[in-house]
């Protein structure tokens, strides 16, 4: 049977709802603002109880999560050879890649455009395969850049001379307009 072997390699989770039948009937009659007729409330259950509610939130939680996204615009100016290019943004709390570069074609100019949260720390990683940057070889000079696309700050600017990579610490999308 599928069933017993799945059960076997997972953990199993027991509760006993119906031993908290009663008190969510309460719950549920006291904070409903149209309990289910199912639930038969009385008038006594709908008054709202003397302990503590809930207080309603003045703000969406939604919209404050989505305050809290910042967009940002990478452009890499390459030396000829974006095929030696990668780079990566890495959240510092947790080590999970948040964002990476794809193959690049080498007469392509790199735009990208990151997501990343307000007031959390990132690392950019630059890395060039060959060892010679992005900078001044092969007649032409390369550079990075990341810009707050709600502000316009530069957070990162960066002429290409790293060798073979660069590691930017603690890049930090404040939402405050820099004058640059």
């Amino acid at each position: 049977d599928n069933d017993a072997a799945a059960a076997a390699l997972l953990p199993d989770v027991n509760a006993r709802v119906s031993t908290h039948a009663p008190w969510i009937r309460q719950q549920i009659c006291a904070y409903a603002k149209n309990p289910p007729s199912y639930l038969d409330c009385t008038k006594e259950e709908m008054k709202e109880p003397t302990s503590k509610r809930p207080k309603e939130r003045p703000v969406d939680p939604l919209q404050h999560a989505a305050s809290a996204i910042a967009t940002v615009t990478l452009t890499i100016v390459h030396d000829m050879y974006a095929s030696e290019l990668s780079w990566s943004f890495t959240d510092n709390e947790t080590g999970f890649v948040v964002a990476a570069s794809k193959p690049y074609e080498n007469e392509q100019e790199i735009v990208e455009s990151i997501t990343l949260l307000y007031q959390h720390p990132y690392t950019f990683h630059v890395q060039d395969s060959m060892g010679d940057g992005i900078c001044c070889t092969n007649g032409r000079s390369g550079h990075y850049r990341l810009v707050d696309d709600a502000t316009g700050t530069r957070l990162l600017d960066s002429k290409g001379d790293y060798g073979f990579e660069r590691m930017e610490e603690e890049v930090i999308v404040t939402g405050e307009s820099t004058i640059q």
